[in-house]
């Protein structure tokens, strides 16, 4: 939703289930949203994501919904060139830095997902969402 909470993007993300009809293995989940509506450098939006438990029922009571709020910003070009230098551990040193959120966990979640096992990168990530306030 844009500043005014007029809704400028939906879309649904269906989960896969075995066919015993568990939905997915538990774990980080990424959602790819498109480019449709392009954000304002400085302007606030808010989002929100439902996970939906039983779609049959018509009472949405039961459902799971986070919310949150995002401002695009202007790129800081000494920024990206010490990013494009870092090693994908520093990068998340650099966004955390700059409070660029969405990077620093973008890229400490593909760290992960590469290296389950690491015990430092779990540690930066309980440091990070504990920075972040989560």
């Amino acid at each position: 939703m844009d500043a005014n909470r007029e809704q400028v993007y939906s879309a649904q993300y269906p989960l896969m289930k075995s066919p015993e009809g568990v939905v997915g293995a538990p774990g980080i989940m990424s959602l790819t949203v498109a480019n449709l509506y392009p954000m304002k450098i400085g302007q606030d939006y808010y989002w929100q994501l439902t996970l939906i438990c039983d779609y049959k029922k018509p009472d949405r009571s039961e459902d799971l919904v986070v919310e949150g709020r995002l401002k695009r910003v202007e790129p800081n070009p000494n920024l990206a060139l010490r990013v494009q230098q870092a090693t994908p551990k520093e990068r998340v040193a650099l966004y955390a830095n700059a409070q660029l959120w969405h990077e620093a966990l973008a890229t400490l979640v593909e760290l992960k997902r590469d290296r389950p096992n690491d015990t430092e990168l779990a540690a930066t990530w309980d440091k990070l969402l504990t920075s972040m306030g989560l």
